[in-house]
């Protein structure tokens, strides 16, 4: 009689915290997404350790920056969100959560392009980096839903197409004073909001980001996320 003999091999995925870290972040961003960023649980600094992400070029930053950034999800679960983080020439690590933090991302504007290019440039970036959430998870350009007139928003009902028709216009750029204003306006499928947003440049430097709500609950709209 031939007797079988079965080996059951059981193979145990580690568990969240002892994943390898992102091997590509230097070892201040390490450090500050491990000690100093403020995570309301541990799974969820777990996850950023393991997710730390280069996105210096994915942005363009490299054109404008002497500086590396790097994302990281701030907490699991869905609707997942991201922290942004510079890391300087110095090996300084710094938080970019305001126009302040993130205009001192732009240290290295080009000098060989035309005053307008520079402005629109900046535009895009500060977009980008104020929006990286929008621009992450929906995959939007510069970070917003850009809409050129009334009718770009679905579902729109008459009454919103009358109100919203003479204000909704295609995204300029004009010479303002001594520098450029930048105006968009974007609609969000969460909540249904019509946003206008106008940026300020002046002698190679965001001065000022504005943002106003101009209506929600507009066209086809989906919950607030």
């Amino acid at each position: 009689m031939r007797t079988s003999v079965f080996c059951i091999v059981l193979v145990f995925a580690p568990p969240l915290a002892v994943m390898a870290e992102s091997g590509d972040a230097p070892p201040p961003v390490m450090r500050f997404v491990r000690s100093t960023y403020s995570f309301a649980r541990k799974v969820d600094r777990d996850l950023a350790c393991h997710n730390v992400k280069d996105v210096t070029r994915e942005l363009g930053l490299n054109r404008v920056s002497s500086q590396r950034v790097f994302s990281f999800p701030d907490h699991a679960g869905a609707p997942i969100s991201h922290a942004l983080v510079a890391l300087g020439v110095d090996g300084s690590v710094r938080l970019l959560d305001d126009l302040d933090s993130i205009r001192k991302v732009f240290d290295a504007v080009p000098n060989d392009l035309a005053p307008v290019d520079v402005a629109q440039l900046l535009v895009d970036k500060t977009l980008l980096l104020s929006r990286f959430n929008v621009y992450r998870n929906d995959g939007y350009a510069l970070g917003i839903n850009v809409i050129r007139k009334a009718a770009d928003i679905p579902g729109l009902s008459e009454q919103s197409l009358v109100a919203l028709k003479g204000v909704i216009k295609p995204p300029k750029l004009v010479p303002d004073g001594l520098g450029y204003r930048f105006t968009a306006f974007s609609w969000e499928e969460a909540g249904g909001a019509v946003v206008r947003h106008v940026i300020l440049v002046q002698d190679n430097r965001v001065a000022e980001y504005q943002v106003d709500v101009l209506a929600t609950w507009v066209g086809t709209h989906g919950l607030l996320r």
